[in-house]
C-alpha cells in the first residue's frame, strides 16, 4: 500500500478569543522508535501503560506522571489501556523516563472507531509528538488529525504498515492556549493504539541531548 501524507505546507487556523491559534503537521520519523529520551519529551509526556512496572509510577489507570512541566492535563479518549510487553529490550518499547532503567514497555491505549485525546499544555507555543506502533499485527491502519476546535477533513497523517508494526511518530507544531486534540480514526485491524505522547519546546532537543527525569504528579480526567 503506498504511502499517504499531508506534509507541513498547510496549517489549521481557528479563532481563539481575538486571537489566532494554529496547529502545523511537520513530519514523520521512523527512525526514533521507542528512544524518546533526548530526542522528544523534554517538556513532558504520558506513557499509556497499564498500571506501573520496575517500580515506576508510570500512567497507568489511576496514576499518571509526566516529565517536568508544561503538560498540566489530559482527557483520556478511551479508558482501555493494554500492556503487550512490560519490561523488554525491544527497540520498539517506549524507554521509561528514569534512564536508570534499562527496560522498554510494549503498551498501549486502544479503543474501536475513532477517538480524540485532548493535552492541555501550559505553553503558548510548543511541539507534540505521537508514537504509534502496531505492536502485535501487521493490520492496523489509522487516519491521526491534531487539531485545536473542529478537526480537519483531511487526516495530518495515514498510519500504516510495514512502518507501524515497526513503530512511527508522528509531530506537529502548536501556537495557542486552546488545547491540542489527537483524534484517531481506525480503518483497519483489531482497534486503534498510541503508545505516548511527548511535549517540547517549539524546536525539539537535540538526539545527543539528555532529557529532564524530574517526575510530578498530573491531573487526568
Amino acid at each position: 500500500m503506498a504511502r499517504v501524507l499531508l506534509w507541513c505546507s498547510l496549517a489549521l487556523v481557528v479563532s481563539v478569543g481575538g486571537a489566532s491559534a494554529a496547529v502545523e503537521y511537520l513530519r514523520e520519523d521512523l527512525d526514533t522508535q521507542g528512544s524518546w529520551r533526548g530526542v522528544y519529551g523534554e517538556s513532558g509526556g504520558v506513557i499509556f501503560e497499564a498500571g506501573g512496572v520496575n517500580g515506576q509510577n508510570v500512567p497507568g489507570q489511576d496514576n499518571d506522571q509526566f516529565v517536568d512541566g508544561l503538560l498540566t492535563e489530559y482527557v483520556d479518549g478511551s479508558p482501555s489501556r493494554w500492556n503487550w510487553a512490560s519490561a523488554v529490550d525491544d527497540e520498539r518499547g517506549l524507554e521509561f523516563a528514569d534512564e536508570a532503567i534499562a527496560d522498554r514497555v510494549g503498551a498501549c491505549q486502544f479503543g474501536n472507531g475513532a477517538a480524540t485525546i485532548e493535552f492541555t499544555v501550559d505553553a503558548n507555543e510548543y511541539q507534540i509528538a505521537a508514537y504509534f506502533v502496531d505492536w502485535d499485527s501487521s493490520a492496523r491502519l489509522m487516519d491521526v488529525y491534531g487539531h485545536q476546535g473542529d478537526q480537519g477533513a483531511d487526516p495530518d497523517a495515514i498510519v500504516e504498515n510495514p512502518d507501524f508494526h515497526e513503530g512511527v511518530w508522528h509531530v506537529w507544531s502548536v501556537t495557542g492556549v486552546d488545547p491540542f486534540q489527537l483524534t484517531i480514526m481506525q480503518n483497519g485491524g483489531a482497534n486503534w493504539v498510541v503508545s505516548g505522547v511527548f511535549i517540547d519546546a517549539p524546536q525539539a532537543v537535540s538526539a545527543t541531548g539528555k532529557t529532564a527525569t524530574a517526575w510530578a504528579a498530573m491531573k487526568r480526567r
